[in-house]
C-alpha cells in the first residue's frame, strides 16, 4: 500500500504554470480548474474561493458579496460547535468506505447544537449514521408515564364512576412536560436552518 504525502506549495500552483495561462490574455479559463490544489497551498483566500466556485451572475452576486463580507473566519458556529465535532471524529475514527463528504455534512450539522449533540450520538456508527439510535429516552418514559396515567384514570372511572381533580392535574402535567420536550427539540432543530 502507498500513501501519498505530498501536498501543494505556493510555488507549485503559480498561475502562470497553469495550461489555462497566456501570456496575452492572462488566465483564459472561466474558473480556476487548479482551485482545490490551490487551496491546499493556501494561497487562495475565502473571497476568491467563494466566488471561483459559483457562477458569475449579476442575481446572486450581491448575495456572494454580502456572505463574504459577513463571514466570521470559521464555518463553525462556535468554539463548543468545532470541539463537539472534533470528539466526534475522534470518537469514531477513520474509515475509508463511511467518511465521505456527505457524512462529514450531517456531522456538522448535528453537533451545531449541544441537544442535538447528546441526543445523535448514539447514531453514528461504523457503517453510516443510523437515526434509528437518536437518544429519546425522556420523551419515551414521559409518554409511558402519561400513558400509564391515564389508563388508570381510565379504569378508575369505569370502575366508581368518578374522577378526581387532582388525577386530572397530575395526567395535565404529565403532559405539558411532554409537549416542552417536544418543543426543545422543535425549537433545536429549528435553529438549524
Amino acid at each position: 500500500m502507498y500513501i501519498n504525502t505530498f501536498q501543494y506549495k505556493p510555488e507549485h500552483v503559480d498561475c502562470t504554470l497553469c495550461t489555462e495561462f497566456t501570456r496575452k490574455q492572462s488566465c483564459t479559463a472561466k474558473g480556476c480548474p487548479w482551485l482545490a490544489e490551490r487551496i491546499e497551498a493556501g494561497v487562495v483566500g475565502y473571497k476568491e474561493a467563494v466566488m471561483e466556485t459559483f457562477p458569475r451572475n449579476v442575481h446572486t452576486d450581491a448575495r456572494l458579496h454580502t456572505a463574504i463580507r459577513r463571514f466570521s473566519g470559521s464555518l463553525f458556529l462556535t468554539a463548543a460547535h468545532y470541539q463537539r465535532m472534533e470528539r466526534m471524529k475522534v470518537r469514531q475514527g477513520y474509515r475509508r468506505r463511511r467518511d465521505t463528504p456527505a457524512y462529514y455534512a450531517a456531522m456538522y450539522l448535528l453537533t451545531a447544537n449541544e441537544d442535538i449533540c447528546t441526543r445523535a450520538a448514539n447514531c453514528f456508527c461504523r457503517y453510516g449514521i443510523e437515526f434509528d439510535y437518536a437518544t429519546t429516552q425522556d420523551m419515551v418514559s414521559l409518554l409511558r408515564r402519561s400513558s400509564n396515567n391515564l389508563n388508570q384514570l381510565t379504569r378508575r372511572v369505569h370502575e366508581t364512576g368518578r374522577f378526581y381533580g387532582a388525577d386530572l392535574d397530575e395526567l395535565r402535567q404529565s403532559y405539558d412536560s411532554l409537549w416542552d420536550a417536544a418543543q426543545k427539540i422543535l425549537t433545536s432543530l429549528a435553529k438549524l436552518q
